[in-house]
């Protein structure tokens, strides 16, 4: 890479990013390597670049984009916990979508109001949820408010069934482990010694 090292140079500070058009260049010019061999000679300078930028404009389009569970997360993160490369994305992300904008919103105060038992939250954000032009939100909040009653116990109280859960669900492996064939006593023998 030495002899083109030059003309990779002049034309990255041109302007020119792209490490498969520098590769093809290169190529016309008698390189015999891959582009893979061009997107490493050039990674070095992409890292110093963007270290060096503290713009708020969109980031470049990244060599393997996130994964959508990893943008629900970073939607999901309180923005003082986001790195300022995950800010920037999400920033950018929000700003090209109202829609989006406003399902984080919706989504993290939800998640916020469960977290600190925020009863007192619930009925606005109900209103909020109603209000919006998201569907899965008008059926999310729809569902929970036939239950209204055990949503509001659920955050106002500290109390937990999932001990009991966890019971039922321990002696229905048993009974289905039997195939049918457990009378109460033989199943019964069967949860203590599973104990």
């Amino acid at each position: 890479m030495g002899a083109y090292d030059a003309h990779l140079r002049r034309r990255w500070d041109e302007g020119c990013r792209d490490a498969v058009v520098l590769w093809q260049e290169l190529r016309e010019r008698g390189l015999g390597g891959t582009a893979r061999t061009v997107q490493r000679h050039v990674a070095a300078w992409r890292s110093r670049a963007t270290a060096g930028e503290e713009s708020t404009t969109c980031p470049r389009a990244a060599a393997r984009p996130p994964s959508p569970r990893q943008v629900r997360w970073w939607l999901m993160t309180p923005a003082a916990k986001r790195t300022p490369e995950r800010a920037r994305f999400v920033t950018c992300l929000l700003a090209q979508s109202d829609g989006l904008a406003l399902g984080s919103t919706l989504a993290c105060e939800f998640a916020r109001l469960v977290r600190e038992r925020d009863v007192d939250a619930l009925a606005p954000w109900f209103e909020q949820a109603k209000a919006s032009s998201i569907a899965e939100f008008c059926d999310f909040a729809a569902g929970l408010r036939r239950d209204e009653a055990a949503v509001e116990a659920a955050l106002r109280y500290e109390g937990s069934n999932g001990q009991t859960e966890g019971q039922v669900n321990k002696l229905k492996l048993l009974k289905r482990q039997g195939y049918g064939r457990g009378s109460v006593a033989l199943l019964r023998q069967r949860l203590l010694l599973a104990a």
